[in-house]
């Protein structure tokens, strides 16, 4: 038997073509090894990177929605606030234009005050110029109806004096003895003292005004009246006493409240009638309504005429 101590029995079986192909075989079976795992590797990889893209896509995905969810929202408010901007000043323009028709209005209706105002100034300033013609024309009732007025007039602008006799109807008293009849007639009865006592109860009055409106010429001449009073204590103590005595008892309580302070306006006449023969006046006879102005005061008709129950 022919073997050598360094190889192996089997040493003739181990030829290098053999070694060579288990070698082969041996690298193949590793090299597949390898690619198989390198391969797995790859496919993890790619695996992975696909799924990665599409959680990346996903996530890109949502965060667009998101996005144009914003704006969308950002977009509405936007137009909200543009609408609400637009709004404010629609009505702020409609505010302009009330707040500029009041302003004309206020304004418009004050140039009407002023020009109802004028046409009254103008009107009383004609019928004074009328009556001054008159006046100066002829030495007539005229004249002597402007001076009773403007008499009067002066002589309730005076202190109130406690009765008829003091110097606040003086220049009256002279006037009317100058201008009328001795047998003048009034209201009181004949004579001048007794016409200068029917304007008496215009002295119990406050703040008495007497306007002359109107003169019809001829040798009676009537002459239309505004007159203005307030109502006093006094006033309803002298023309009305009934009342304030019976106030306390509380019957007329009511009636003196309603009456006390307030401001009335009387509609009357003046009728003058001239002498020729004595070329003076003949009489003065006065005339006011006082029952409309005090119907209007208590609105009830059943009060006024209590009022002048007991007035003489």
């Amino acid at each position: 038997m022919n073997f050598i101590t360094l190889h192996p029995p089997n040493s003739s079986l181990l030829s290098e073509d053999i070694v060579f192909s288990v070698t082969q075989s041996s690298r193949r079976a590793r090299t597949n090894v390898h690619y198989a795992r390198t391969t797995s590797s790859h496919s993890i990889q790619d695996s992975s990177k696909k799924n990665s893209s599409k959680k990346t896509s996903r996530e890109t995905k949502q965060d667009y929605n998101l996005g144009m969810r914003w704006h969308k929202e950002e977009i509405t408010q936007l137009i909200r606030l543009g609408d609400k901007i637009k709004q404010e000043q629609r009505q702020k323009a409609r505010q302009r234009y009330r707040d500029k028709k009041i302003h004309l209005k206020l304004i418009l209706q004050k140039e009407i005050r002023n020009l109802h105002n004028e046409v009254q100034a103008l009107k009383k300033r004609t019928r004074k110029k009328a009556i001054e013609v008159a006046v100066r024309s002829s030495n007539t009732v005229w004249n002597a109806a402007v001076r009773y007025f403007n008499v009067f007039q002066h002589c309730l602008r005076l202190p109130i004096r406690s009765n008829i006799s003091g110097t606040q109807f003086d220049s009256l008293l002279n006037f009317v003895r100058e201008t009328t009849a001795p047998d003048v007639l009034s209201s009181e009865g004949y004579g001048p003292e007794a016409l200068v006592r029917s304007l008496n109860v215009w002295q119990k009055f406050d703040g008495v005004n007497m306007e002359l409106e109107e003169m019809i010429s001829a040798n009676v001449v009537v002459a239309t009246t505004k007159t203005t009073a307030t109502i006093t204590e006094q006033t309803l103590k002298d023309v009305f006493p009934y009342l304030v005595v019976a106030r306390a008892g509380g019957s007329t309580l009511s009636l003196v409240e309603q009456l006390c302070g307030q401001q009335i306006i009387l509609l009357g006449s003046t009728r003058f009638v001239w002498d020729r023969e004595s070329d003076r006046l003949a009489s003065i006879i006065s005339e006011s309504d006082m029952l409309t102005p005090m119907l209007y005061l208590l609105g009830i008709l059943e009060d006024a005429s209590l009022v002048f129950e007991r007035t003489t």
